[in-house]
This record gives structure tokens, C-alpha cells and sequence, in this order.
């Protein structure tokens, strides 16, 4: 197993913002077997693109990977974590620049009108992105801009405005238990998920809702309708909505969209309607909370339900208000 290498960033710490951890880690991880992560314990204004090195050597085991401190996570809470915002409208945070095969991660972050990142065509990235929550783009962009890309979003919570992802050419890419609300926006004048040409990706467990134009789109190579989809080889299909809810009425669904509180309502058609870790290892033990999940019917969508009177959902309602009181 690769070593892992932690390197705290902020005010006072090893680096002091992402870009300069990005330029200082640099380094052949292949050859080192090691995985470098960089812990954020404060919020960054996004200034300009940060460009992933050519000079990186990575593979899917050993990579770069950027998480909140344990301490700052937002637990599903829009506003309450660490936030990385643009200071240019919809800048990207991370830009490949057509360096092929690079692997890195990013878990617990939220991103405020800033798109995750932008991969071009022959990037080939291998990337994870958990947990996260991304709001506020507008125009015709996409918080996961990618060609060529492989990995997965998981528990993670996509809203307003634009479009949630953006996917084209030969994209081995998983979508599981993610939320997207308000995505209205896109190249396609789509909403959550846009697919591009010759696709293999899934979108399993995921709630897509309260997006006015439509919630998924494609270009001619993956037309809705058989699996596989039409003008593709087997091998490129791609599985749209496997066990998801797709435009549902959104507030039959979540507690307080105007509270930004996207947990899962008593009555929600969500509960209990997922595909189970326990016979696919694709989904995850807990949400986007650390909530645990079940293993057998999960909910649908970034948060797992839990009945009023568990005591994990009183201890995180207890811990909401902790976090946003003290902001």
C-alpha cells in the first residue's frame, strides 16, 4: 500500500493556499509509492486556473489528492465547510492542459461559482470527487468539464443554475448517490448531466430534480431509448439512470430547499429506492454526512434517510446548528 504523505494548508501551515501545495509536491509518485494529500483548514478565493503538471507521474493507486481537514468538513451543509470561490465568474479550479493519465482526488470541499475542473480532449484524468458541493455557476458551464476521463462522483450535492457535468469521448465515469437540484443551464441548454459522444458512464442512486429544461441531455452518438444506446457499440453505452429518480417534484423530496437543508424528507419517494452495497460494491457505506447507509435498500441521492428520532439524525440536526450559528 503507498505511503501516505499529508501536508497541511492555510494560515501558518506547510503551504498556505492549494496552488502553492500543487507547484511544491510536484514529484514521480509512481516511483515513490506514495499518495501526497494536502488537508485544508480555511477557505480560498479561487484567483486563477491552477494547471495539473505535465511533470506528474500518477496511476490510480498513487495520487494527488486535496481534502478538508477533519475537523472544518461541511457534513452536507451548503456554506458550512471549506469553500474554494472564483474571483474570476466561473474560472476553473483545476486545468489538465491536455496532460494525459493524471489521478487525483478532492473530498469534502464545497465550490462557490467555481467550476471543479476542466479536463481538454486527450486529458485522460483518473479522478474522484466525494463528498463535494458545488453551487453557483451560471452560463454555459459545467462543474465536471471532461474528455477522455475516468472515476466517479459520489455523495456529493450539485445546484444551481448550470449544468452538473459535461462528459464527452470514451468516458469510463460513475455518477453514485449524488443530488443535483436547479441545474438549468449548459451547452445543451440542459440541466444536470449533459453526455457526450461514445460514452460508458453510469448514473446510479442519484436524485436529479427541479431542473427547468431538462434534467439529462445527449449529443446524437447516445440518444436516449435501448441499451445499448442508439449509433453505439456495446462498449460505449451508457446507463443513464440506473435505480435513480429523474424530475421528481422537488419539494415532495427534501426537507428546506430555501434553507438549503437538501436531507431527505419523511414521505420522499428517495427512501429506501437504491441499489444496495451489498450487492454493488460501487455504493458507498455512507452519505455525504458519514451517515451510514443500508446495505440493502439505501436512499436515493446524497443523503441516507434517518427517522426522526435516530439519534444520528438529532446529533447532526444539534450539529447544523452549531455550524451555522457560529459562521
Amino acid at each position: 500500500m503507498a505511503t501516505e504523505r499529508i501536508k497541511s494548508v492555510g494560515s501558518g501551515k506547510d503551504y498556505a493556499t492549494p496552488a502553492l501545495w500543487f507547484a511544491g509536491e510536484v514529484a514521480d509518485l509512481v516511483t515513490l509509492d506514495e499518495v501526497r494529500i494536502a488537508e485544508l483548514y480555511e477557505s480560498f478565493l479561487s484567483v486563477a486556473t491552477i494547471a495539473v503538471s505535465n511533470s506528474w507521474v500518477t496511476d490510480q493507486t498513487r495520487y494527488f489528492e486535496l481534502r478538508a481537514h477533519a475537523s472544518k468538513k461541511h457534513n452536507g451543509v451548503k456554506g458550512a465547510g471549506i469553500v474554494i470561490k472564483a474571483t474570476t465568474a466561473n474560472n476553473s479550479f483545476l486545468s489538465d492542459s491536455n496532460a494525459a493519465g493524471k489521478s487525483f482526488n478532492i473530498k469534502d470541499l464545497e465550490f462557490d461559482t467555481t467550476r471543479i475542473f476542466y479536463a481538454n480532449l486527450g486529458g485522460s484524468f483518473y479522478n474522484n470527487v466525494e463528498r463535494v458541493i458545488a453551487y453557483g455557476l451560471t452560463n454555459a458551464n459545467r462543474y465536471l468539464h471532461s474528455y477522455s476521463r475516468y472515476g466517479f462522483a459520489l455523495n456529493c450535492l450539485f445546484l444551481d443554475n448550470a449544468g452538473a457535468a459535461y462528459l464527452d469521448y470514451a468516458t469510463n465515469f460513475k455518477f453514485v448517490n449524488c443530488t443535483f437540484y436547479n441545474c438549468n443551464s449548459g451547452s445543451l441548454s440542459a440541466g444536470g448531466l449533459e453526455f457526450g459522444n461514445y460514452q460508458r458512464t453510469r448514473v446510479k442512486n442519484c436524485a436529479v430534480m427541479g431542473c427547468a429544461v431538462k434534467d439529462i441531455s445527449h449529443h446524437t452518438r447516445t440518444q436516449p431509448g435501448t441499451y445499448p444506446k442508439n449509433n453505439c457499440s456495446s462498449d460505449d453505452s451508457v446507463e443513464y439512470h440506473s435505480n435513480s429518480k429523474i424530475n421528481k417534484t422537488a419539494s415532495n423530496q427534501f426537507k428546506n430547499i430555501a434553507g438549503n437543508d437538501f436531507d431527505v424528507k419523511v414521505g420522499s419517494d428517495l427512501i429506501n429506492a437504491g441499489i444496495g452495497s451489498g450487492s454493488d460494491a460501487e455504493v458507498p457505506l455512507t452519505d455525504i454526512a458519514g451517515r451510514t447507509r443500508s446495505t440493502t435498500t439505501p436512499t436515493i441521492g446524497a443523503f441516507e434517510y434517518l427517522p426522526s428520532g435516530d439519534l444520528a439524525a438529532i446529533l447532526r440536526g444539534v450539529g447544523r446548528g452549531i455550524m451555522r450559528g457560529g459562521r
